[in-house]
């Protein structure tokens, strides 16, 4: 019964436009002329004809059905060895901080109001050897760069990291690095240096969305018990916060299984929103932050990371959310930054890391 069916279902087509055609060429054709032979003729070549166009059809789609799955396999091994998801951010946010708000952070942190002209130059590690004056020291993330004796600057790098858009600032009086506990103790005290912003990240894996209202192929999240501060740092008054923050999709339960590969021809949005409440964690607008580092580090081990470079971060936007939560004397702040990941763009920042993520 299925044969048949199946053999209906592939000449049906055929023997119609078989048939019509046989009946065009016979209509208007006196009796006498009609016969088997004649039929057949007109009938046959029309009949098979069709059928094999009716074939390559067949053929054709079946080919696309086994191709679109060899794909799907294709896409769920690749999701094995490069899973997009779970997914955390690593940042580096650049303040220019008052000298009321560094002094409250770093005052009596080492290398805090160190330096500078009048001082002399300390000794090794963090000075250059007796006799040199000119040069640069490294310690592990940072330098110290001297001339006549004099720190005029500093930066900052991570070895640890694939790739990170490193740091130089002209110094005149502070590098420092805040302690673990002192960290601690300025996050439970608010300080708007340390606040913890709030991330989402709209990916449409189809490319830039045709409008406003276009619905993103994945939404990401940051959950506010799942951030770490890997490291904050004073050049002067810039001061560098380095975080992670876990996001999660949502929903939760996700249709597919998304890849590295899906960045490719993406268009992604973050959004970063900080909240700054009167004078309870008060920062002025020309110390609000800017992305210096971001990164998205994929994978249940961070075995990828996808990193911005600072050409690319540029395009980014620090303004008043347009629809905050409070007024008044609250301060919502945004950081807008979208981005189309064209095939250059890809190839460049997506790099395999150590998978110590």
């Amino acid at each position: 019964m299925k044969v048949l069916l199946q053999l209906l279902r592939e000449f049906w087509l055929p023997l119609i436009l078989g048939t019509a055609w046989t009946v065009f060429n016979f209509v208007d054709r006196p009796v006498s002329q009609w016969g088997v032979r004649a039929f057949l003729n007109v009938f046959g070549p029309t009949f098979f004809f069709v059928s094999w166009l009716v074939a390559q059809w067949y053929r054709v789609k079946k080919q696309q059905r086994v191709e679109d799955g060899l794909k799907e396999i294709q896409r769920d091994v690749r999701a094995i060895h490069a899973p997009f998801l779970p997914c955390r951010v690593f940042m580096t946010l650049h303040y220019n901080a008052t000298d009321n708000d560094v002094k409250r952070l770093f005052a009596g942190q080492e290398g805090y109001r160190a330096f500078g002209p009048d001082r002399p130059m300390p000794p090794p590690p963090f000075g250059l050897p007796p006799g040199v004056t000119n040069g640069r020291i490294i310690h592990p993330g940072r330098y110290f760069e001297y001339r006549d004796s004099v720190l005029v600057g500093a930066g900052l790098f991570r070895q640890d990291f694939p790739v990170f858009n490193s740091i130089h600032c002209a110094v005149q009086h502070t590098v420092s690095e805040l302690s673990k506990d002192r960290t601690a103790q300025a996050v439970a005290q608010n300080d708007p240096l340390l606040s913890q912003p709030s991330v989402r990240a709209d990916l449409y894996f189809g490319g830039r969305p045709k409008s406003a209202e276009s619905t993103p192929s994945l939404k990401l999240a940051s959950v506010l018990d799942a951030q770490q501060i890997a490291a904050a740092h004073a050049l002067d008054n810039n001061v560098f916060v380095d975080r992670f923050q876990q996001l999660v999709p949502e929903p939760a339960d996700q249709p597919r299984t998304w890849t590295t590969s899906d960045l490719k021809g993406a268009y992604l949005r973050i959004t970063l929103e900080f909240f700054y409440l009167g004078e309870i964690s008060y920062l002025p607008r020309e110390s609000w932050p800017r992305m210096h580092n971001f990164q998205l580090w994929l994978g249940p081990k961070g075995q990828h990371v996808f990193a911005f470079t600072d050409e690319q971060l540029a395009l980014q936007i620090v303004r008043d959310d347009p629809d905050p939560v409070m007024r008044g004397d609250a301060n919502s702040v945004q950081i807008v930054f979208e981005y189309e990941i064209d095939q250059s763009a890809y190839s460049k920042c997506l790099v395999a890391s150590a998978g110590n993520g």
